[in-house]
């Protein structure tokens, strides 16, 4: 089963082939050469199947697409990519494919969890990582030499873990 999310609407296709052991995250740009009107909204039931929604991109010109692809290995996944292809040529919407991404949903998981924020430090841990007092702290970060902190709290000032 391939699952195509489109702005506006979800698409869910047959792949051939056999049982698929792999979900993939799948994203594309195409580029056209005019805008992407409300006549190439797709109606229920036509090239993409019967769930099949498409809004109008943000930017008009383009066209983006993220969808789901079961899949044994990542070359499999052009299959999605082939049918999305194949809906916007059904559609009369002249193209050129300019990014394709993929990604598997144990790598995308492992990427959304990661920390987003990198370590940040105040005095007290300046002060650890340095082996020196507070005080002597609150002194070398006032240098014009030492890092600019990265903004200033309640607590006080914060900087980079790995800029100290």
């Amino acid at each position: 089963m391939i699952g195509v999310f489109l702005p506006g609407g979800h698409v869910a296709v047959r792949a051939p082939g056999k049982r698929r052991v792999k979900h993939w995250s799948v994203s594309i740009t195409a580029r056209t050469p005019a805008p992407v009107t409300e006549d190439h909204a797709v109606p229920s039931g036509t090239a993409l199947g019967p769930e099949a929604a498409i809004a109008l991109p943000y930017e008009p010109a383009e066209v983006h697409a993220c969808f789901d692809v079961e899949a044994d290995t990542i070359d499999t996944v052009t299959i999605g990519l082939q049918r999305i292809t194949q809906a916007l040529n059904a559609l009369g919407i002249e193209h050129t494919m300019e990014e394709a991404q993929a990604i598997s949903y144990e790598a995308l998981e492992h990427a959304l969890t990661a920390p987003q924020v990198p370590p940040l430090v105040g005095i007290a841990e300046i002060a650890k990582i340095l082996g020196v007092s507070r005080q002597r702290a609150h002194e070398v970060t006032g240098k014009p030499d030492f890092p600019k902190p990265v903004d200033e709290l309640a607590a006080g000032k914060v900087y980079l873990r790995a800029a100290v």
